[in-house]
């Protein structure tokens, strides 16, 4: 059994277009918001909450991913990755999943 294993399966809608990143000559990138919902039962009654995930997708899979739309049901398979950038003078942290297959 590896020491390490970093894998996601994930199915919900997107809350919004793609959005297509400008990079070096070559490269795509498109990014997407997820929103994922769970059911639970609390006493007898459901309940339902929202996960909101951001998702890159690159080369020839952003290119197909670029075509989806605002609420399209959609299941990846994927990795989790963090990344800082720096907005506003402040360092920021973010977690997000980069997909390897993308199913709608």
């Amino acid at each position: 059994m590896p020491a390490n294993f970093n894998s996601v399966q994930l199915m919900g809608r997107l809350c919004f277009d793609p959005s297509e990143k400008p990079l070096e000559e070559g490269k795509k990138l498109v990014g997407f918001r997820m929103a994922i919902n769970h059911k639970y039962k609390q006493k007898e009654e459901w309940k339902q909450t929202t996960c909101y995930v951001d998702v890159k997708a690159w080369d020839n899979l952003a290119e197909t991913c670029k075509n989806l739309g605002k609420g399209s049901l959609v299941f990846l398979e994927g990795y989790l990755k963090n990344r800082e950038y720096v907005e506003d003078g402040k360092k920021k942290k973010i977690l997000e999943v980069t997909a390897r297959q993308v199913k709608f």
